[in-house]
């Protein structure tokens, strides 16, 4: 009689840079989760806290699945599907990280007025990015328009000195100069360990995270709403 089916254990990838990118999305996920803990203990209750922690939950998720499709050795329609959820994450994550950006500048009814419509632009990129067959250059795009957006808003309130807003200012140069170390193309670089760009992008990116969640503890302190 036949024996019973062998189910065969998961397996790393094999090569040496998807690995390594699986650890640094690790890492940015666990970083990021400990700061929303941190976050959820130190500022108080409010719509704005609500849509970052949104954002940096979104993100974390797309840091995980991430982990998972870079460092499993896995057939390529799982990877495929697994790629689907995590632009969605990304998607969602950004455009919360711009509606909580135009709340800080214009206060919480244009961030509520504005969540809609950037949640629809989200999902306009990542459907272009699907019917491009996955070119991530195009989600990029969005990203890097969000992100300069962000910049502007917290360098007028920077010099307004408002709580926060320089670190945040500084975290998106750092979110930035990320992008475009992952938009730069194929390259490796051995840090001790052998990076390509992803896992050099999440390198970048994890300093931008830290100073981002950094700036938003007195950010999202009580305070009387900005003009333009």
């Amino acid at each position: 009689m036949p024996g019973p089916p062998v189910t065969r254990a998961l397996e790393l990838a094999s090569v040496a840079t998807e690995r390594t990118t699986a650890a640094t999305d690790a890492v940015l996920a666990l970083t990021v989760c400990t700061g929303i803990g941190w976050l959820r203990r130190s500022t108080p209750q409010s719509w704005r806290r609500s849509v970052w922690l949104l954002a940096l939950a979104a993100f974390a998720g797309s840091a995980t699945l991430g982990a998972v499709a870079h460092g499993i050795a896995l057939a390529a329609p799982v990877r495929d599907a697994l790629w689907q959820p995590l632009y969605l994450l990304l998607g969602v994550a950004l455009a919360l990280f711009a509606a909580g950006a135009m709340a800080d500048w214009r206060g919480e009814r244009a961030g509520r007025a504005s969540l809609p419509a950037l949640l629809a632009l989200a999902g306009a990129f990542y459907l272009a990015t699907r019917l491009s067959g996955g070119d991530f250059r195009i989600f990029l795009l969005f990203q890097a328009a969000a992100l300069l957006f962000a910049l502007v808003v917290y360098g007028r309130l920077a010099r307004r000195e408002r709580p926060g807003a320089a670190t945040m200012a500084l975290a998106l140069v750092v979110s930035l100069a990320a992008g475009a170390v992952q938009a730069a193309g194929p390259l490796t670089l051995r840090l001790i360990w052998v990076f390509d760009h992803n896992g050099l992008f999440h390198l970048v990116q994890l300093a931008g995270v830290v100073l981002l969640i950094r700036g938003l503890g007195p950010s999202l302190q009580p305070v009387r709403a900005s003009g333009a």
